[in-house]
């Protein structure tokens, strides 16, 4: 019997070092799920009454952990401008967005920063909900509407909208232009120097709209009237769809026009270019027809809507400068050119 216990002993042994093994084993996971760790978030939308067309704004504010951050967002509800900045030891996003539904949508926020070799994660969530800014049980007036010109748009061209709208009755609520998101390139321009008139039996408005983005526009047109006998509303409607091509002539600008200077001295020329962002700035060149010019700074203007950039120029001689510029881009084998100039009179 004592043999036989003897024996037995380094069997147990054996085993029991197998079974912390296991356990050790089946443990670090745990260990090393326990660095992702859970952070509050205060998730926090501008108090708003929301009809289709509104900006909604929202804010986020996290305990900063770590040394690295990412924030990511739900795409459900659109573009999304996202600007996150360290504030008093916590990072605040900044976020905005156009209403361009109708009903209740959930918006998802999180956050993930990272540092030492452990990361924080944060969730949050809000619904928000918008609703139609038009009665929806109104008879409808259908209204005709017609562009000028009509064919051949491209980016920077002024066009004319002429909307006519069968009368109804007194204007009730002014008529207004929206793009939606969905169905237009660009759905943060306005139409501008909007006007109605009534002429007999119709309502005759008209705007004018320059695009900036190449694309289809589907702008929709929407007014309200009442019947000054029955007190009935009606709404005014009409929609028109186009496209705009990029613009093959780039506008170019340079100021000052006329500039009169001394030899030696320096003169500061201001150049902008009118077109979109481009993520490949190699595409793009910038020529001028007298040599010596130094570029102090270039940069994307975004109210803008262009380049700008300031040259610096320095003549030793007196006479008179012709100075031209010269952008020229490629884009999808599209080619476009611009050009602008100024004198400068050196005495």
């Amino acid at each position: 019997m004592s043999s036989s216990s003897n024996l037995s002993s380094p069997i147990r042994l054996f085993w029991m070092g197998v079974v912390l093994t296991a356990l050790l084993l089946v443990h670090l996971p745990v260990q090393a799920a326990e660095k992702n760790r859970e952070v509050p978030v205060k998730l926090t939308v501008v108090p708003g009454d929301y009809e289709l067309g509104d900006e909604i704004t929202l804010e986020a504010v996290t305990e900063k952990m770590g040394d690295s951050y990412v924030v990511e967002t739900t795409e459900k509800l659109g573009e999304l401008q996202v600007e996150t900045t360290l504030e008093e030891g916590k990072y605040v996003s900044k976020m905005s967005l156009m209403a361009d539904y109708i009903g209740e949508r959930t918006f998802d926020y999180s956050i993930s920063m990272y540092g030492d070799g452990q990361e924080w994660v944060g969730h949050a969530s809000v619904t928000i909900r918008v609703k139609d800014n038009m009665p929806t049980s109104m008879p409808v007036a259908n209204a005709k509407f017609v562009i000028s010109p009509s064919k051949n748009l491209v980016v920077g061209q002024k066009i004319k909208f002429t909307v006519t709208t069968p009368y109804k009755g007194g204007i009730s609520k002014e008529g207004e232009f929206h793009f939606f998101r969905s169905s237009s390139a660009d759905s943060t321009q306005k139409v501008q120097q909007m006007r109605t008139i009534r002429r007999g039996s119709v309502y005759i408005t008209t705007g004018y709209f320059t695009p900036k983005k190449p694309g289809t526009y589907l702008p929709v047109y929407s007014m309200i009237m009442e019947d000054e006998k029955t007190k009935e509303l009606w709404e005014g409607f009409g929609e028109y769809s186009f496209e705009v091509k990029e613009n093959p002539k780039i506008t170019v600008t340079l100021s000052p026009n006329t500039a009169y200077m001394k030899a030696g001295e320096d003169i500061y020329l201001s150049a902008t270019y009118m077109v979109q962002k481009s993520p490949a700035f190699s595409d793009q060149l910038i020529t001028w027809n007298q040599p010596g010019l130094d570029k102090i700074f270039g940069t994307y203007d975004e109210e803008l809507g262009g380049y700008r950039y300031l040259y610096r120029f320095h003549p030793e001689k007196k006479g008179t400068y012709n100075l031209e510029v010269t952008f020229q881009m490629e884009s999808d084998g599209v080619k476009r050119e611009g050009k602008a100039k100024t004198k400068i009179y050196v005495r």
